[in-house]
């Protein structure tokens, strides 16, 4: 961290150099940085690198080839969320049960409360396999542990490596990750081994398994265009063979993670890509090579795939046209503060919240409103502190989740739930934790792969 004020240590970026002393990128502190120890000197005017440490790490031994233990899947506990004040994943049922502990080790994160939440949410997330009976942690060297759920078992981890963009596969036998920046590998459960498929010759951003599984999309600098900042490549890499072809391109941002640059559609062929160097976003069709651009920003998608709500405040379709403008944005003279959207399972509805800039006063609010997708007609709204903000679907008759913070600390951070029909109040369901994320497959009566 060399912006010489010991007190800002916290916030700054770390430089990761090569062992003449080059700078060969720059990272937030959420991602974990892999270089020698660094140390200041005097005014802070020059770096010491000690690149000694490089030349003592050794490769990382093959795992013992043991299957990863199965497991029986207690369900009704669906949300997943860190609780700020021991640093572990719970996961809760919606009815106010008992809270149950998934990790053994508290999260890396837990170290640095004002960093945990960006951590969490944007370049370590845990990452819940579709069967539901697996988690990944991830530590704070890069580093990943599997356990079962809901015993907390061990069944394997990484080590030794920087580990990032991990992504399950659809049938839960192997998960994909970037390991070193520059390598896409599989772990596969059944032998409990590694086995990469393909290395890039510049820096990996992330890696995402299609619905089918038969590709990997990997995001992949551009360092061969120095002329537009943050411009790069999507490749498509074939899960048994390990073939790879250029799909598209994408601009990101200096601090973007995979989920930030695209996701897969659910029909397994179609990638969405938030932000194409031709502006707006852009549907890409693996099948036929065609790219479909959007006239707006996608913020969100529907599970369905085919409704996007827009930065602009319209839901569109798959089609590329607008279908309804669900806020008007001369509403806000001063600019849109918050813009959220958030889909029901079915597609069928979205809870769109909008706060304008400037409202900043003590008894400052936002509108929460529900749209139906098809019509595009409001069915209700409501008035909410500003202190609340919209988090999901809850999954349970069209109640919704909301955050409720008093600081940007995790420990003032609670869950709230807020029932169908948005005539009552938000009810308290967890204090002092992150919302991770909601998953179906932990609900009583979810099929079992």
């Amino acid at each position: 961290a060399l912006n010489g004020h010991t007190s800002e240590w916290a916030h700054t970026s770390w430089l990761q150099l090569d062992k003449a002393g080059q700078v060969l990128s720059v990272s937030p502190l959420a991602e974990a940085w892999a270089g020698g120890a660094v140390s200041l000197i005097g005014n802070h005017s020059q770096v010491v690198i000690d690149n000694s440490i490089l030349d003592t790490i050794t490769p990382t031994p093959p795992p013992a080839v043991t299957p990863v233990p199965q497991t029986t899947v207690t369900n009704n506990e669906p949300l997943l969320y860190y609780d700020a004040t021991d640093g572990h994943y719970y996961r809760v049922g919606l009815e106010g049960s008992q809270p149950e502990q998934l990790t053994q080790q508290p999260d890396a994160g837990h170290q640095y409360p004002d960093l945990v939440e960006q951590s969490l949410k944007d370049f370590s997330p845990p990452q819940v396999s579709p069967n539901g009976r697996y988690l990944i942690q991830h530590g704070g060297d890069g580093q990943w542990q599997l356990l079962t759920v809901p015993n907390q078992q061990p069944a394997a981890e990484g080590n030794k490596a920087l580990y990032i963009a991990l992504s399950w596969a659809p049938d839960s036998s192997q998960f994909a990750y970037i390991k070193n920046w520059q390598k896409l590998c599989l772990f596969d459960l059944a032998t409990a081994s590694e086995r990469c498929l393909w290395e890039s010759d510049t820096k990996l951003f992330g890696a995402a398994w299609s619905p089918n599984g038969s590709l990997i999309a990997v995001a992949k600098d551009s360092e061969s265009n120095e002329s537009v900042c943050c411009l790069g490549e999507i490749l498509l890499i074939e899960s048994e063979t390990g073939q790879a072809r250029q799909a598209e391109s994408y601009l990101g941002g200096f601090e973007h993670t995979v989920n930030s640059i695209f996701r897969w559609l659910p029909d397994g062929k179609t990638l969405l890509i938030y932000s194409h160097p031709q502006g707006a976003t852009a549907l890409y069709d693996v099948d036929s090579d065609m790219t479909l651009h959007l006239p707006g920003r996608a913020l969100s998608v529907s599970p369905n795939g085919r409704y996007f709500y827009t930065h602009e405040g319209f839901l569109m379709g798959d089609n590329a046209q607008p279908l309804h403008q669900l806020l008007d944005l001369n509403d806000c003279p001063d600019g849109l503060v918050r813009r959220q959207g958030v889909w029901s399972p079915d597609s069928s509805q979205i809870g769109v919240a909008m706060a304008c800039d400037g409202d900043d006063g003590a008894t400052a609010e936002w509108t929460l409103g529900l749209f139906e997708v098809q019509t595009g007609k409001l069915l209700w709204t409501k008035i909410l502190p500003k202190t609340f903000s919209l988090l999901g679907w809850a999954d349970i008759e069209n109640s919704l989740l909301l955050r409720h913070a008093t600081s940007g600390w995790p420990l003032d951070s609670s869950i709230h739930l807020l029932p169908a029909g948005g005539t009552g109040e938000p009810v308290h369901l967890i204090a002092s934790a992150l919302y991770l994320d909601f998953y179906p497959q932990w609900l009583t009566g979810a099929a079992e792969n």
